[in-house]
């Protein structure tokens, strides 16, 4: 039960990352959530919406986005 409830963050980073593939554009995530906030810096540029991948290479200069 609870290695489930566990998981439930891995789900939740990858039901973000094919919603905003599908179109979306708005959702409710924890902020302090580092790597989510990566995910979707990530996703962003991977979908074109990050303009010359200035928004992910400031996130990897600030640390933020970490492998």
């Amino acid at each position: 039960m609870f290695q489930v409830l566990e998981e439930r963050i891995n789900i939740n980073r990858t039901f973000v990352t094919l919603m905003m593939t599908a179109g979306m554009d708005l959702a409710i995530i924890d902020p302090l959530d580092e790597k989510i906030a990566a995910t979707i810096k990530t996703v962003d540029m991977l979908n074109g919406k990050d303009n010359f991948c200035m928004t992910a290479l400031k996130g990897v200069r600030a640390i933020a986005i970490r492998s």
